[in-house]
């Protein structure tokens, strides 16, 4: 289906570098335009970053480890799999969407 309307395609795209205020309190004179008032409220996302970062690397040893330990079982002929557990994560996954 194709929209044909003047105007739809020359919606503005959102601006990552655009910096947006939060609302005012009643009573605090607004701020004159084209400047931003420091009202206080920040949000600083490096820290989150950080914070992700170490927690994949942490998991990453773990996980490559688990993979090891079941790629030798697999190997050895030693690794069995529940087909009650696996049936029940194959549904699982196909109710989810996944």
């Amino acid at each position: 289906m194709k929209i044909n309307e003047p105007g739809v395609s020359n919606a503005s795209k959102p601006q990552s570098s655009r910096v947006y205020e939060t609302s005012r309190s009643e009573g605090s004179a607004p701020s004159s335009a084209g400047s931003i008032e420091d009202t206080g409220d920040k949000i600083d996302l490096n820290s989150q970053a950080s914070l992700l970062s170490q927690a994949q690397a942490a998991g990453a040893s773990e996980s490559s480890a688990n993979v090891e330990r079941l790629r030798a079982l697999v190997q050895s002929g030693q690794y069995q799999v529940d087909p009650g557990a696996l049936s029940q994560s194959i549904v699982n996954a196909a109710m989810n969407g996944l």
